[in-house]
């Protein structure tokens, strides 16, 4: 089953600016995802390998095709909603607010998306990893897990907006940084 986060990533995200950088990714991702049907993108549902270790990924982009795993991504995230102690409702709007981080993140590989060995050396972890977090900031979600996302980031001293700017991009750097090294 297909979860409605593709809806969810699908509408505006009413928490960014327009022509902030989070918007500007989030749309470019969005036009590379494309419609169903249309474009050069593809979405594929089932396995998207492994990590070293054996563990499924929850998601892989190569070329034109976002493969996403619900069933590992379901197993991950419920297994955090559980230990945050979320039920019903809380629950599934967690998860529901991570799967669309994991079409956000997925989306801005695609967004970056190279040819071949090309995009493999580039590394673009750091646009996906910059694409979930905006997904969560346009949620207004506190990603907790991965800490991409904060809402007090967003909070803006009315005497100096550039400064606070400064600082909010300050605390997302820091933490695609430090999420890097971790597996999606």
């Amino acid at each position: 089953m297909v979860p409605d986060s593709e809806k969810w990533f699908l509408t505006p995200f009413p928490a960014l600016e327009k022509g902030s950088p989070e918007k500007k990714e989030l749309d470019k991702a969005l036009k590379r995802i494309g419609e169903e049907g249309k474009g050069k993108g593809n979405v594929a549902f089932g396995d998207a390998g492994e990590d070293k270790n054996g563990q499924p990924y929850v998601g892989s982009t190569f070329g034109n095709t976002i493969t996403i795993n619900w069933d590992a991504e379901s197993k991950t995230i419920g297994g955090w909603s559980n230990s945050y102690g979320l039920k019903g409702d809380a629950a599934a709007s967690f998860m529901g607010d991570y799967d669309a981080g994991l079409v956000g993140h997925e989306g801005g590989h695609l967004s970056n998306s190279g040819f071949g060995l090309l995009q493999f050396l580039m590394h673009p972890e750091s646009t996906a990893l910059f694409s979930e977090s905006a997904t969560y900031q346009g949620l207004n979600f506190n990603d907790k897990v991965y800490g991409l996302w904060n809402p007090s980031w967003a909070q803006v001293d009315k005497q100096n907006v550039m400064t606070n700017r400064t600082e909010m991009e300050q605390k997302r750097t820091d933490a695609i940084q430090q999420s890097k090294g971790g597996s999606r």
